[in-house]
Parts: C-alpha cells; sequence; structure tokens
C-alpha cells in the first residue's frame, strides 16, 4: 500500500477521532448546562446542538483538511438498486440486535441511559415527527458521513477492505463511549461498513442507519412495554427469521450491488 495511503489514515486516526470525541464531550456538557434535558423539547435541543458541533465541526475539518469532495465520500452516485435490500438488511437484522441489547440489559443496565432514552423519545412540541428527525435523520447523515464517508476509505485504502470494515466499525463502537452499548454499535458498524465497501456509495450506510434508528424510536414510542428501555427478547421465530432475510439481502446485494468508478461517474 502507498506510503501516503497510510500516513492519512493514521492521522485520520490519530487527530479526527480524538478530536470528534472531545468536541462532542464538550459540546454535550455545554448542551446540558445551556440548555438541560428535563423535558423532551430541551433534550431535543440539546442533542441537535451536540450532533452539529460534536460531528459537524470534525467532519468540516476533516473534508477541508484531506481535500475531500463528494466522490471521495461516496455521495456522487445513488445506487438505487441497493436501496431496496439495504432495507430488507436492516429489517432482518433489528430483531437480533435487539435480542442482543435485552440479553445485555439482564446482567449490564443502565439506568441513567434508559431514562435519557425514554425522554428523547417522548413527543414534544413538533410530536414523532421531531424525535425522528433527532434520532434517526440527522444522526444517521453525520455519523455516516465522518465514519462511512471519511474514515472507512481512508482505512481501506491503508490496510484493505477487511481491515477497514472491523477497525471502522471500532471507531463506530467507541465513540458511542459507553461499555454498556459496545456490543450492538460494533456489529451495526460492521454491517453498515459492509455496505460502503460493497455499494461503493454513502447513501445505502445513511439509509440503513436512518431506519435502524427510526425502527428502535418508533418501537420505543408505541411499544414501550415489550421494546422498553428496557427491552425484551423477540420470540425465537422473530429473530431467526430476520437473520434468514438479512442473509438474502446480503446475497441480492453482493450480487447486484457494484462498487462506482474511481471517479466517481
Amino acid at each position: 500500500m502507498p506510503a501516503s495511503s497510510r500516513l492519512r489514515a493514521v492521522l485520520a486516526l490519530s487527530l479526527f477521532l480524538p478530536l470528534t470525541l472531545a468536541c462532542f464531550l464538550f459540546a454535550s456538557h455545554l448542551a446540558s448546562l445551556c440548555i438541560g434535558a428535563e423535558t423532551p423539547d430541551r433534550a431535543h435541543l440539546a442533542l441537535l446542538a451536540s450532533q452539529a458541533l460534536g460531528i459537524g465541526l470534525p467532519c468540516f475539518l476533516a473534508m477541508e483538511c484531506f481535500r475531500l469532495g463528494p466522490a471521495e465520500l461516496g455521495a456522487s452516485v445513488m445506487p438505487w438498486r441497493s436501496l431496496g435490500p439495504t432495507g430488507l438488511l436492516v429489517l432482518g437484522l433489528w430483531p437480533g440486535l435487539l435480542a442482543l441489547d435485552a440479553l445485555r440489559e439482564g446482567w449490564m443496565a443502565d439506568p441513567d441511559r434508559q431514562e435519557l432514552f425514554r425522554i428523547l423519545v417522548t413527543p414534544g412540541i413538533g410530536g414523532t415527527a421531531v424525535v425522528l428527525l433527532v434520532l434517526a435523520a440527522l444522526p444517521a447523515v453525520m455519523e455516516e458521513i465522518l465514519f462511512r464517508g471519511i474514515l472507512h476509505p481512508l482505512l481501506e485504502k491503508a490496510w484493505g477492505r477487511g481491515v477497514a470494515i472491523l477497525l471502522s466499525a471500532a471507531c463506530f463502537s467507541a465513540y458511542h463511549l459507553s461499555r454498556e452499548q459496545i456490543l450492538v454499535p460494533f456489529l451495526l458498524g460492521i454491517a453498515l461498513a459492509w455496505l460502503r465497501s460493497t455499494t461503493g456509495s454513502l447513501f445505502p450506510c445513511v439509509l440503513a442507519h436512518a431506519l435502524h434508528n427510526a425502527i428502535s424510536a418508533l418501537a420505543m414510542i408505541h411499544l414501550p412495554g415489550w421494546l422498553g428501555p428496557p427491552a425484551r427478547v423477540p420470540p425465537w421465530p422473530v429473530w431467526a427469521g430476520g437473520l434468514v432475510l438479512a442473509f438474502l439481502a446480503v446475497r441480492i446485494l453482493g450480487r447486484r450491488a457494484l462498487p462506482p468508478p474511481p471517479d466517481g461517474r
């Protein structure tokens, strides 16, 4: 591999990831002091401020530093044929991820995090639309630009596809700053990084991330007694059938979704 590719990847890991964590921690603390999170509207506003400063600023700096445009981010081509299988992949994986999270809560519960999510999924002035915007759409766009748009391609050019998938997923999991939540973000990060490598596009990653978050938020709003917090393990036919559906989606994506040319045309 070219030394310059590895240097860029090391620079991204050693500089921009710590910068992102520092910005997000600072933004979250500042938002909690200035806005608070006692009510849903205040919590939504605090999360928006944290996302904008904590992720948006490092993304802007990284794109300027590495001179990344839409083609480098994977945002120049919309792989329409990949979007349907991507949705099936998320629908298939979600019950299994929920089961893992429910099992984790059985021996490593986090009451403070559960209370925060309870406040965040409570509709405020804008109703459910604002909840989906704050918890699904905006985090998916910003986090995917950072991890699958900027970081993953740098790692893939430096060390190859397998290392890039695992390392970007590990960074994505560590970014969530919770030892209780480390497994599910890591597995989701593997799926999202695989989508980025397989389709050559950022758009399926954004769709998958937003859809996963939206399903989780809607489930917590409309099925609080079953899906939590705390979550309950779905019946085994549900998550087993979901894994079969995810397997079929992976087969379809592997056959249909080809990476675009290097120039993005």
